[in-house]
């Protein structure tokens, strides 16, 4: 009888540490509740995104259509003649300011922007899929709610894919993916993704950059080669050179930021 006082006695205590139903109830409830607090944190964050995008938006038009504007006076002092040089290398020089200034708005825009190159074009591709393995492989794992869009730009070469610009949701979320392609040691490759075809393409994760930039980039990793420069990159958009170890570093907003560069 002792023993069995024991027993029922023990199972007693056992039954008082479990949760009631009440109490599970209020820990889903809390649960909820910050989950709720959490989603409309994120859509606040959201909204505040994508009003400052719109704005840089407006601002970048209105800067085209100014340059536009130029564009028209320039055709129409040059057409005047030798007496209007002044006026013209006065207005070159503004059309010049306003376009550094309206790509770094755009660029602005594409901060939050990666591009793929090599990726072949299949039939009934899943660019998200495409996407979410590369980022596996690269150890940044993505699910849907980091993606705001993707999709494949018109291609200029036509022996070349057509690159794909993912524009994610978040911008640390297109810094982490692109500091891990360059942390990477060896290339990355369709193999990398399990593909299945013989023929192994390598695969180029990137910044995405506007076509100022990227013509600025070329012309700096061209500079590279040739020696004039020891190095070039891009960060958050910008193209930067250094001539050697230990110099300056150089922020190229126009082709003649370059050393030995002229236009």
């Amino acid at each position: 009888m002792v023993g069995t006082n024991s027993r029922g006695s023990d199972s007693g205590a056992n039954s008082n540490l479990q949760p009631s139903l009440a109490d599970i109830m209020k820990a889903i409830q809390a649960n909820t509740a910050a989950l709720h607090e959490y989603k409309h944190s994120q859509n606040r964050q959201t909204a505040e995104i994508i009003k400052s995008l719109e704005a840089c938006h407006e601002t970048a038009q209105a800067n085209s259509n100014k340059i536009a504007g130029l564009e028209a006076r320039l055709a129409e002092y040059d057409a005047q003649g030798e007496s209007t040089r002044g006026s013209l290398s006065q207005l070159k020089l503004q059309m010049d300011a306003l376009e550094v200034e309206n790509n770094r708005l755009h660029q602005k825009l594409a901060l939050n922007s990666v591009e793929i190159r090599g990726i072949p074009v299949k039939s009934n591709e899943n660019l998200y899929s495409i996407l979410n393995s590369i980022g596996n492989v690269l150890g940044s794992t993505l699910d849907a709610a980091d993606v705001s869009s993707i999709y494949r730009l018109p291609s200029k070469d036509p022996t070349r894919p057509s690159p794909i610009t993912a524009v994610l949701t978040r911008r640390d979320t297109a810094v982490n993916l692109v500091t891990c392609i360059r942390k990477r040691r060896g290339k990355l490759t369709t193999r990398d993704l399990q593909w299945k075809d013989n023929e192994v393409h390598d695969i180029f994760v990137s910044e995405s950059l506007t076509p100022l930039s990227r013509k600025l980039f070329a012309a700096a990793r061209a500079a590279r080669q040739a020696k004039t420069v020891m190095y070039a990159w891009t960060k958050n958009g910008n193209v930067y050179v250094r001539e050697r170890d230990g110099a300056p570093l150089i922020h190229v907003v126009k082709i003649t930021d370059i050393p030995t560069i002229s236009s």
